[in-house]
């Protein structure tokens, strides 16, 4: 297994290894269902959340849980479960559980300082940097004046995943030795680790710069002073919509997944462990099936829309 060879992480204690295998392998099951309820379901939140959608999903969850566990019934059925709060307020729930969750879950478990190496370090630093922007400086630029809804439901899942990826990717950091040996395949392995990191940062700017011209376009209050290229209308309600431009936006729809799937790809280079592998998949199972429906719908319903654009990666898909 490539996750073997000299120059990849190793783990000092049995109890340790078992569980990190355990919580990886869960993941990327979840990962593949995930990507299979998206081929049947787009993900209820932003332009795809109504209430429509909402009352389907509450029934189907209402009738399976009668059927199989009925003292979880209630959930469902109270009125606050399919409740809706504003996307700005949902964000900062969902995505803070990653960046405390990883940081106590590192400094609880840790390796004695002399076993923890500088790749333990900035494994953890880089996922902690990841989460600070997402996190916190993030939704601290997002447009105040946005109309998008989330429901509470869809909020408390991505926080109970945030709890449980923010834990796996702490216990890892913690508790494996990542530790390039100095030999032919340990100068592949920084060779790696070096390719990773550029990989990562190269990520974080292009999803920095997507996330900037995205709200550029939110912000802009009148319409105006938007260029006539980037004005589009859509098809069933009228509604004009304002595309971005610029940055890997000629290229895909969804430059900012793009950006988020490269950095993980480096973070995985970086890491090479189960941990940062299935997080990795889980990404790609979701950011892409969710960037395929934010293509398909803009195709659909804008007059006009870009035909040179794909989904998200250029020339691909």
């Amino acid at each position: 297994s490539i996750f073997k060879q000299p120059g990849t992480p190793q783990h000092f204690d049995l109890k340790f290894t078992v569980m990190l295998y355990f919580l990886s392998f869960a993941l990327i099951l979840f990962a593949a269902l995930a990507y299979f309820l998206q081929q049947h379901q787009r993900a209820p939140y932003g332009k795809f959340h109504t209430k429509q959608i909402n009352s389907q999903l509450q029934d189907v969850l209402s009738k399976y849980t009668s059927q199989f566990l009925p003292q979880l019934k209630f959930i469902w059925t109270d009125k606050y479960a399919f409740r809706s709060i504003p996307s700005l307020l949902a964000w900062s729930l969902q995505e803070m559980p990653n960046l405390i969750c990883s940081i106590f879950t590192y400094k609880i478990f840790h390796l004695p300082h002399n076993q923890l190496t500088q790749i333990n370090k900035l494994v953890m630093l880089m996922f902690v940097f990841h989460y600070l922007n997402r996190a916190i400086l993030y939704p601290l630029t997002l447009y105040r004046g946005s109309k998008q809804q989330t429901t509470v439901f869809i909020c408390v899942l991505a926080f109970l995943f945030s709890c449980y990826n923010g834990f796996l990717q702490g216990l890892s950091a913690a508790t494996v030795e990542y530790y390039p040996f100095w030999s032919f395949f340990g100068i592949l392995a920084w060779m790696r680790v070096l390719v990773g990191l550029v990989v990562f940062c190269f990520g974080f700017w292009i999803n920095f710069l997507s996330d900037r011209l995205l709200l550029q376009v939110q912000r802009e209050s009148n319409p105006d002073k938007v260029p006539a290229e980037e004005k589009y209308v859509c098809q069933d309600s009228g509604k004009v919509y304002y595309i971005p431009r610029g940055g890997l936006f000629d290229f895909v729809t969804s430059a900012n997944y793009l950006g988020e799937l490269a950095e993980w790809a480096g973070f995985f280079l970086v890491g090479f462990s189960w941990a940062s592998f299935s997080f990795l998949v889980w990404n790609a199972c979701y950011l892409i099936q969710r960037a395929k429906h934010n293509h398909e719908w803009y195709v659909k319903h804008i007059q006009n829309y870009p035909s040179e654009r794909y989904a998200i990666i250029p020339f691909v898909m």
